[in-house]
């Protein structure tokens, strides 16, 4: 888990706009991963705004919304409602996004 939430550090560091995989991955990471550092992690490198698309908003967003009984998430779903609003507060360009 630890060498996955450096990964996902890492991953705050690029820009997804040149390697678009990188949103993928931060997007799976605070989807799917089984451990809660990692998803708290990439929803904390969200923040950055490096990879502020209508996905991330909406990966943040479902992420806050999720009910702790379906999926343990604990900080993430906390550390994921003020990246949301901030993600929010950028706005996105329309023709860059698919």
């Amino acid at each position: 888990a630890h060498a996955r939430a450096d990964a996902v550090k890492y991953l705050a560091t690029v820009d997804c706009h040149w390697y678009p995989e990188a949103e993928a991955a931060l997007i799976a990471a605070l989807r799917t991963d089984r451990s809660e550092c990692v998803r708290y992690e990439a929803a904390i490198a969200l923040n950055n705004g490096c990879c502020c698309t209508k996905r991330t908003v909406e990966a943040l967003r479902i992420a806050a919304a999720l009910d702790v009984g379906q999926i343990h998430i604990v900080r993430s779903t906390g550390a994921a409602a003020p990246e949301l609003e901030s993600a929010r507060a950028v706005p996105t360009d329309p023709e860059g996004e698919s």
